[in-house]
C-alpha cells in the first residue's frame, strides 16, 4: 500500500523536475555540475555519464521529452556551458595525461627498436597502424599523432 502511495504519474514527475531546473540560472546549475564533477573526482568518466550521475544525485531523472521548449534549451545551455568549462579545466585528468605518457613511451621504444631493425629513418602513421595491429594494439587517433611525432623525432637523431 504504501508503495500505492508513493506512485506518480509520469507527468506530475516531469512536471515537478522542469519546476526545479527553472529554478536555477544556467550559470548557478554550470557551477554545480563543475564542482560536483571536482568533488567527485569524476573528470575520467565520459559526459554522458556525469551528466546523469548529476541529475540522479539531484533526484532528478533526465527530461529527455519535455513540453517545456524553455526547459529543454535550458538543459541545452547548461550542457554546452559545462562542457566548455570541463574543457576549460582539461576533461583529461592529470592521472589519465601520465597514463597516456607512460603508454606512448613504451610503444615509442618498441616502435623504435622495429625501424632501426628495418633500417628506416622515418615511419609513416600508416606504419604506426600496421604495427599496431600486428601487436593487437590500439589508440585513439590524437595518441596516434602524437606517437607519430614521438617516433620520427627520435629517429631522426
Amino acid at each position: 500500500m504504501a508503495e500505492e502511495e508513493s506512485f506518480e504519474v509520469p507527468e506530475v514527475k516531469n512536471q515537478k523536475s522542469e519546476k526545479r531546473i527553472e529554478e536555477k540560472s544556467v550559470e548557478q546549475w554550470t557551477e554545480e555540475i563543475v564542482e560536483f564533477v571536482k568533488k567527485e573526482s569524476l573528470v575520467d568518466l565520459p559526459f554522458s555519464v556525469i551528466w546523469r550521475l548529476f541529475w540522479s544525485s539531484k533526484g532528478l531523472s533526465l527530461i529527455i521529452f519535455s513540453d517545456s521548449p524553455e526547459v529543454v534549451l535550458k538543459l541545452y545551455k547548461i550542457e554546452n556551458m559545462v562542457r566548455e568549462r570541463m574543457h576549460y579545466f582539461g576533461e583529461i585528468s592529470p592521472n589519465q595525461l601520465e597514463k597516456e605518457r607512460k603508454l606512448l613511451d613504451s610503444m615509442k621504444n618498441k616502435i623504435i627498436l622495429r625501424a632501426r631493425k628495418e633500417n628506416k629513418s622515418k615511419l609513416t602513421e600508416t606504419d604506426l597502424e600496421l604495427y599496431l595491429m600486428e601487436t593487437g594494439e590500439a589508440l585513439p587517433r590524437r595518441l596516434l599523432r602524437m606517437l607519430h611525432s614521438l617516433v620520427n623525432s627520435e629517429l631522426r637523431n
